[in-house]
């Protein structure tokens, strides 16, 4: 008989992953990156995956942000040669400044906190972590009952942003079929 912490660790991986993301997705409006309420008349742009209602607690997003001071091209290549050395069952959605989103298994890895920011620094990008390890605020030691918000932007979401002067929209869009992938254990 198969330990009871392998079993529900094989129960998590057999589920691709829109399906460990069901119930986290948010509506973004606007082209805004924030989830908005609704109310007036909004224009649905996207989704943002809010990691505190996932029912799932194995799954993560590392966060690559490629320096902004690189050209196109370097973006691209830097890209490219991460994409290439990362598994083939990993989720991977481009960001909207070139970078990527890759949604992986943490393996049941403890994590002190849900955001991790630079936790790598390179010459090229930096590397962040985002995951869910706590639900609920903590003050003076205590949990709180005030929810920790814990968003990520999901891909084929648009988003407007200032550049030179001039409005633009930028998209979220996923490098595979990211939200097939069955996520296997390393």
């Amino acid at each position: 008989m198969q330990p009871l912490v392998e079993l529900y660790m094989q129960e998590k991986d057999s589920k691709t992953i829109i399906e460990r993301l069901k119930d986290a997705m948010i509506n973004t409006r606007n082209y805004t990156k924030i989830g908005q309420y609704e109310g007036k008349k909004q224009q649905i742009t996207g989704k943002l995956i809010d990691l505190s209602l996932m029912d799932d607690d194995n799954l993560c997003v590392v966060d690559i942000d490629i320096h902004k001071d690189k050209s196109i091209e370097e973006i691209d290549k830097i890209r490219q040669n991460l994409i290439v050395s990362l598994p083939p069952n990993v989720g991977l959605v481009k960001t909207v400044h070139g970078g990527l989103h890759i949604y992986c298994n943490r393996n049941f890895y403890l994590l002190s906190s849900n955001r991790y920011v630079q936790v790598a620094i390179t010459d090229s990008f930096d590397i962040d972590v985002f995951a869910q390890m706590t639900n609920y605020k903590i003050e003076n030691g205590q949990e709180t009952k005030e929810i920790v918000q814990n968003r990520v932007v999901a891909p084929n979401t648009a988003i407007r942003e200032t550049k030179n002067n001039q409005r633009v929209t930028l998209k979220y869009d996923a490098v595979n079929d990211w939200k097939m992938h069955l996520i296997q254990r390393a």
